[in-house]
């Protein structure tokens, strides 16, 4: 149930003292929103930016930095995480490397059980027996500056998924670092 893991989501910031919420929505919105407000954070301030259309991973956020007016930086992170991370390690972090942009990011490792075939003109050139591959992952978890949201390149309601909203990003020259998360 992904109420069930806003709410876990929710006290992880809650107990790392994060106390101001924002909560996008769309599919589901009134449901979200009762599941919600059963749920009590003493001193917390919970808000919610309803999309009118579905606007994608990123597309809301212009919106709500505007409609909130935020001007300090802030964590955007999709629904349906589970995470221990330390919110206030990322954001330490975030302040040391003077950042506008962070992404957590996990390694993330997978082995093919077979051999490998490399093959050129239907003839085998190589063969690597259960290669290892190793990458880092998006964990879907990302704190950012409130400055990023000046420029006209992002507009209120445009649907905006975040491949797209971190290439405008990196096509505008800003620097983007990674957090690598060794958390759950």
């Amino acid at each position: 149930n992904k109420n069930s893991n806003l709410v876990s989501i929710m006290n992880n910031f809650y107990k790392d003292g994060f106390k101001n919420f924002i909560i996008s929505t769309f599919y589901k919105s009134n449901q979200i929103k009762k599941e919600i407000k059963r749920f009590y954070l003493k001193d917390s301030k919970i808000d919610f930016f309803e999309e009118k259309k579905p606007l994608g991973t990123f597309g809301s956020v212009k919106s709500i930095v505007d409609k909130f007016k935020i001007r300090t930086p802030f964590i955007v992170m999709n629904a349906d995480i589970i995470t221990n991370l330390n919110f206030n390690n990322l954001l330490n972090y975030f302040y040391q490397k003077k950042s506008k942009f962070v992404v957590c990011c996990k390694n993330y490792e997978f082995n093919i059980p077979y051999g490998v075939i490399n093959v050129k003109n239907s003839k085998i050139k190589s063969l690597k027996e259960k290669p290892n591959h190793k990458y880092m992952i998006n964990s879907g978890i990302y704190l950012l500056s409130s400055e990023l949201f000046k420029s006209s390149k992002f507009r209120n309601d445009k649907k905006l998924n975040f491949d797209e909203f971190l290439n405008i990003i990196l096509k505008s020259k800003i620097s983007v670092d990674i957090f690598p998360m060794k958390e759950f």
